[in-house]
């Protein structure tokens, strides 16, 4: 995976702070396995967030986790979405205290 993570960085270049997974976990399921990788896509904490695969072997779950493209998309969308939340609360009406 070390690898798949570097390649993935270079491909995000500038676009983040920095890459790498803090966790991994593997849970077997009835229909077969699930693994999960927590990742680090910018300093402080602010940008962490899961990816998984799910499969009937192991071995499908890795090779699905080992395309670049696969991290790169999904820091993408997560960059994208948090984004948007900021966005938002940017845009939110102030409240008013009426004490």
């Amino acid at each position: 995976m070390a690898d798949t993570i570097a390649k993935a960085s270079a491909i995000l270049g500038d676009r983040i702070g920095c890459l790498r997974v803090l966790c991994a976990a593997i849970r077997m399921t009835d229909d077969g396995y699930t693994v999960a990788l927590e990742i680090r896509w910018r300093g402080g904490g602010f940008g962490d967030f899961e990816i998984s695969a799910t499969g009937t072997t192991l071995a499908e779950c890795i090779d699905q986790l080992n395309n670049p493209q696969v991290i790169v998309g999904a820091v993408l969308r997560h960059k994208d979405l948090e984004s948007e939340i900021f966005e938002m609360q940017m845009n939110a009406p102030e409240e008013v205290d009426e004490a």
